[in-house]
């Protein structure tokens, strides 16, 4: 049977618009993959028999920051609340490096109420983007720290993979769009301030 390879290249979303936006220290742009995906679905069936398909995704090489004029106190009491809003829940959350996240969640097509090609780059294939029709196994963790002028230095840290759920392969790589985070610090300026 013949093989029929698809190149599919990923597009690496600009970071959230949200003011007071800083990129990191030491940002080194982001980090290319490649993923080759194969499939055995029954051409019978009328799906896309011996499909392998390459997939090149990008992945931030550090997180999304953002300073925001607000105590690290009261960022980090709202914060809970920030990812319940969101359906994402809190399964860590270590007080003394004010970091909390979950670094295990799963989802199928949306999280946050958006799609998850909204949220997500995980690479095209040939029904659409692969965020929206593969399982993702997320990880999302927000650092606070206190910033050097005043107020809190906010650090998301967003990785994903995305497998197929109805073939072998691996894993296919992730990179944010900046969504997720754009919505965690729009929400933490929500809480905080009311």
């Amino acid at each position: 049977m013949k093989r029929i390879v698809i190149a599919a290249a990923g597009l690496l979303l600009a970071g959230c618009a949200a003011s007071g936006t800083t990129p990191p220290a030491g940002t080194a742009g982001t980090v290319p993959t490649t993923t080759t995906i194969s499939g055995a679905t029954d051409p019978g069936s009328g799906g896309i028999g011996g499909l392998s398909t390459s997939i090149e995704s990008y992945r931030s090489a550090t997180g999304a920051v953002h300073t925001l004029p607000l105590p690290p106190e009261r960022v980090w009491e709202v914060l809970p609340q920030v990812y319940e809003s969101l359906g994402i829940p809190v399964t860590t959350s270590v007080p003394a490096t004010r970091t909390i996240g979950n670094p295990a969640v799963q989802f199928s097509r949306t999280l946050a109420g958006k799609r998850g090609s909204q949220l997500l780059d995980c690479g095209q294939g040939p029904l659409g983007p692969l965020a929206d029709s593969y399982r993702v196994d997320l990880s999302v963790l927000t650092l606070l720290e206190p910033a050097p002028g005043g107020g809190t230095r906010v650090e998301n840290r967003v990785n994903a993979t995305a497998t197929n759920r109805g073939a072998s392969g691996a894993p296919v790589t992730c990179g944010s769009t900046g969504a997720l985070e754009a919505q965690v610090i729009q929400k933490i300026q929500e809480l905080a301030r009311s």
